[in-house]
C-alpha cells in the first residue's frame, strides 16, 4: 500500500512536470506573439514607406511658392491687359453710340427745317 508521502510525492512530481510543460508552452506562445508583432510592424512600416513615396511623388507635381507667385503675377498682368482692352472697347462703343444718336438727331432736325 502506498503511503501518504508517496502519493504526495507523486502529485508534487506531476504538478512540477505540468508546470514545466506549461512554462515551456508559455515561452513558445510568447515567441509566436513576438514574431506576429514583428510581422505586423514590418507590414506597417512597408505601408508607411509606400505612403511616403506617394506623398513625395505628389509633392513633386505641385508648383513651389516662387513658381506659383510668378504664375499669379503673369495672370494678373494678362487680366489687366484684357480689362483695359474691354474698358477701351466699351468706351468706344458708348462714344460711337452717342455720335450716331447725335447724327440722326441732327438729320431729323434738318429734315424738319427742309420740309
Amino acid at each position: 500500500m502506498t503511503t501518504e508521502i508517496e502519493i504526495l510525492a507523486r502529485v508534487t512530481a506531476q504538478q512540477l512536470e505540468d508546470f514545466r510543460h506549461y512554462h515551456e508552452r508559455e515561452h513558445v506562445l510568447l515567441q509566436v506573439a513576438a514574431d506576429a508583432a514583428k510581422v505586423a510592424t514590418d507590414l506597417r512600416l512597408d505601408h508607411l514607406n509606400e505612403l511616403r513615396a506617394d506623398v513625395e511623388q505628389d509633392r513633386s507635381e505641385f508648383a513651389d511658392a516662387d513658381s506659383a507667385e510668378l504664375i499669379r503675377t503673369r495672370i494678373e498682368e494678362r487680366l489687366g491687359i484684357l480689362e483695359r482692352g474691354m474698358a477701351a472697347q466699351q468706351s468706344a462703343t458708348v462714344t460711337w453710340s452717342a455720335a450716331i444718336a447725335v447724327f440722326f438727331t441732327l438729320v431729323q432736325i434738318a429734315l424738319r427745317f427742309i420740309s
